[in-house]
């Protein structure tokens, strides 16, 4: 449920009763955009450098590679346990525009 900058996330398993565990999910949806940029390298090299495609099978750039998924992942981490945790105005907000009083 979304409304003006507001973001609420209903969860419908008990699985995720641990902050740890839901900030780690929400974490993960950060690495896609590190899968992106791979694949975009992978077919900008494919087109302009084919030489350079060898690299994807190097020990050395899936280390450098994975050094950007790391960090990222952890700030993302940090962002979702710190700062994403809502206020009472902003629950009054929410459960008034969803007729929860």
């Amino acid at each position: 449920f979304t409304t003006k900058s507001k973001f609420v996330l209903f969860l419908l398993d008990n699985w995720f009763n641990s902050l740890h565990l839901l900030c780690a999910y929400n974490a993960l949806f950060s690495l896609f955009i590190v899968i992106i940029g791979l694949h975009f390298l992978y077919r900008y090299w494919l087109l302009y450098s084919p030489s350079y495609i060898e690299l994807f099978s190097k020990t050395r750039f899936l280390f450098t590679f994975s050094c950007f998924a790391v960090p990222e992942f952890a700030v993302w981490y940090a962002a979702s346990y710190f700062l994403f945790e809502a206020s009472d105005s902003q629950r009054d907000e929410i459960s008034s525009r969803m007729n929860l009083k």
